[in-house]
């Protein structure tokens, strides 16, 4: 039967334990360059595609001997060389994924590009998962703009009201409810302290979101 719903995934922090590897890959090339990187930048980056999020660090941290583009070649190249030897999968997102897939189609929508996407969750064993992946190359606006998540909507034929967007950042959650979609947020250690719009409904992990979709489902 063809399913008539569906899971939309964030991959950074959401898939993958990815921000804090990002924030010693910012940190770093910041450094570089004879800046300070702190947290409260690395929360408004969060999110973000890979330019807009350089063009906030350039902006915050002062330093203009470097362009938004050369920077994110950086940030990327640096952020990379860290995920070979210390990226993993967050806890539960395999036993949300298997359960998921039984009612859902699923998607990711991810604000880096589409190769590295592919590469991340191919390293990870969770790429051939998915229904469809788009990454932040492959539409003119990111997040929070709601172009990415209509264009997943689109590209598995299920309208966006049919669709829930599972997020751990406030730019992604943003551009889910833009896109007319439910949104779930999965908090960590550097989104614990954001404030979400209230229509966001908040988990601590993995394993409640599970619990949660599981719930509603049987109540239908």
């Amino acid at each position: 039967m063809e399913k008539e719903k569906a899971i939309i995934f964030d991959m950074d922090g959401v898939i993958i334990e990815s921000e804090p590897l990002y924030r010693i890959a910012a940190e770093k090339v910041v450094n570089n360059h004879g800046g300070i990187y702190t947290d409260e930048i690395g929360k408004k980056e969060m999110g973000l595609g890979i330019i807009d999020a350089s063009r906030v660090i350039i902006k915050e941290t002062g330093i203009n001997n470097i362009s938004p583009e050369s920077f994110s070649k950086e940030y990327m190249e640096e952020y990379l060389k860290i995920s070979d030897k210390m990226l993993k999968k967050n806890e539960g997102i395999n036993e949300l994924i298997s359960y998921a897939k039984k009612e859902y189609k699923i998607a990711v929508a991810s604000s880096t590009n589409v190769e590295i996407v592919e590469k991340l969750l191919k390293k990870i064993n969770l790429f051939n998962e998915f229904d469809f992946v788009i990454g932040g190359d492959m539409v003119t606006k990111a997040k929070p703009d709601p172009e990415i998540y209509l264009t997943a909507s689109r590209n598995i034929n299920i309208t966006p009201d049919k669709c829930t967007a599972i997020e751990d950042s406030l730019n992604g959650a943003i551009s889910a409810l833009k896109a007319g979609m439910n949104v779930l947020i999965v908090k960590h250690s550097l989104s614990k302290h954001l404030t979400f719009p209230n229509t966001c409904i908040i988990f601590e992990n993995l394993f409640e979101i599970k619990n949660y979709l599981s719930k509603i489902n049987n109540q239908e």
